[in-house]
């Protein structure tokens, strides 16, 4: 038999109709393909690769919030960082970024604990604050 354009039909065309509409078949099971399922996929994808930039800013973030209390000579508690707020803000050299605020506590004789603040616009640290506290002598020190 021939198509309406005289040539044979088993050589009309490379993809029979259920291929043509995204219908595969993988080891006799069929995989429907759609524009959703891709931007769903892509999304997850986005999602993930966000999800591990926020993680290495906040690591970040904890490495210099110890090297300032080191510098300060108090102690990091927990040694970790909360994140605490995040806003959009306008980075003269970037454009957009985020800006994270961590809070993290620390204490100078260990009788008192005070929380602190490190905040980040995008991977840089702009400031870590540090709340007046006390300050003891040398032998009275935990660390």
């Amino acid at each position: 038999m021939s198509t309406s354009l005289g040539f044979p039909e088993a050589i009309d065309c490379a993809f029979t109709r259920s291929e043509y509409r995204g219908n595969h078949q993988i080891d006799g099971h069929s995989m429907n393909l759609q524009l959703t399922d891709l931007l769903l996929l892509s999304a997850l994808c986005i999602a993930a690769a966000l999800f591990w930039r926020a993680q290495k800013i906040r690591e970040s973030a904890l490495l210099a919030t110890r090297r300032h209390c080191q510098r300060e000579d108090v102690m990091l508690l927990d040694e970790t960082v909360a994140l605490r707020r995040v806003r959009v803000r306008r980075d003269p050299g970037r454009g957009l970024c985020l800006l994270r605020c961590y809070s993290f506590e620390f204490t100078v004789t260990g009788g008192e604990r005070y929380q602190g603040e490190t905040r980040m616009l995008g991977p840089r640290v702009l400031s870590i604050t540090l709340p007046p506290h006390r300050f003891s002598p040398e032998d009275q020190r935990l660390h």
